[in-house]
């Protein structure tokens, strides 16, 4: 009996949980590498120490284009970050300068700084709970 009590509360604490889809909103330049995409809950390491994330998740590109899925997602402020990783090697790739060699965005579509990424604060948003589809402009700095 406890056993299901415990399934019927776990069930229950996750039955207003949301999903948030991300997307690109125009095509990627190519189908090379992958689509990665990083749900935040703060501000550490944002966009691109995705190991500082709350979530990841990739997607392969088809047709220059792709969909990352976030299941299980609570009501609160979120930001998210995406990668067009043309090369597969699971970072974003910068040149001498530190300028981006492959395809970013953040969500708010924020831009970079004149010598730094978008922040975490600008690019951040309030969720419900419920859906919510992100079609987030994707920044190709070097061509």
């Amino acid at each position: 009996m406890r056993f299901f009590a415990l399934t019927a509360l776990a069930l229950a604490g996750t039955a207003h949980a949301g999903k948030i889809t991300v997307e690109s909103a125009q095509p990627l330049q190519g189908s090379e590498g992958m689509f990665r995409c990083a749900l935040w809950t703060q501000g550490e390491g944002y966009p691109g120490e995705t190991d500082n994330a709350y979530k990841t998740a990739e997607a392969k590109i088809v047709d220059n284009g792709a969909v990352c899925t976030f299941d299980g997602i609570e009501k609160g402020r979120y930001a998210v970050s995406i990668l067009h990783d043309a090369n597969n090697n699971g970072k974003i790739d910068l040149n001498m300068l530190g300028i981006p060699k492959e395809g970013f965005g953040a969500s708010n579509d924020v831009p970079p700084g004149p010598m730094s990424p978008p922040n975490f604060e600008d690019a951040a948003f309030d969720f419900d709970g419920k859906e919510l589809n992100l079609a987030l402009l994707m920044r190709y700095l070097l061509g």
